[in-house]
């Protein structure tokens, strides 16, 4: 995949951005090519929204993030479009990002623990799609995602 596509810039206030690539060499495919059934019966109300997100890899200075684009989010989970194969593991710290409502206001950074459900590769935007169920919210991030989808986006029919 080519790394300088659209999806490969920086999260603010996050370690100076996405970091160094991580060599396709060294990563393993995580799914096959539809996502799982369980994958497919989502209990809560899902957002359209294209918020930047992204996954952290490793702790402390030495950390990376491998930056991503959320296609549409719930309470539960969301969908992402990324440019690199996320290596395997059984869970993940998330960023979420939620741009700012007014200009002069700063983004706010959601932390989540989530699993990696299912990897796919979307040829008509020649990237990966994950589906990503949310685990463990850190501090208030449940409550100001909730706040943010419900006052400020329509769901989508069709859950």
């Amino acid at each position: 995949m080519d790394s300088s596509a659209v999806l490969d810039d920086e999260i603010p206030g996050v370690l100076g951005g996405a970091g160094e690539a991580v060599s396709a060499e060294d990563l393993v495919p995580q799914a096959e090519t539809a996502p799982p059934p369980e994958a497919q019966r989502r209990t809560d109300q899902r957002f359209r929204v294209r918020w930047k997100t992204g996954v952290v890899l490793g702790e402390g200075p030495g950390r990376k993030v491998i930056v991503m684009r959320t296609v549409d989010i719930s309470l539960g989970g969301m969908a992402v479009l990324c440019n690199d194969k996320v290596p395997p593991a059984d869970q993940y710290t998330m960023l979420v990002v939620m741009p700012p409502l007014l200009s002069n206001a700063k983004e706010t950074i959601v932390e989540i623990r989530a699993k990696i459900v299912y990897a796919v590769l979307d040829t008509s935007k020649d990237c990966f799609r994950l589906g990503v169920r949310f685990l463990e919210f850190k501090k208030d991030g449940l409550k100001l995602i909730k706040e943010r989808l419900d006052k400020h986006h329509v769901p989508v029919s069709g859950n």
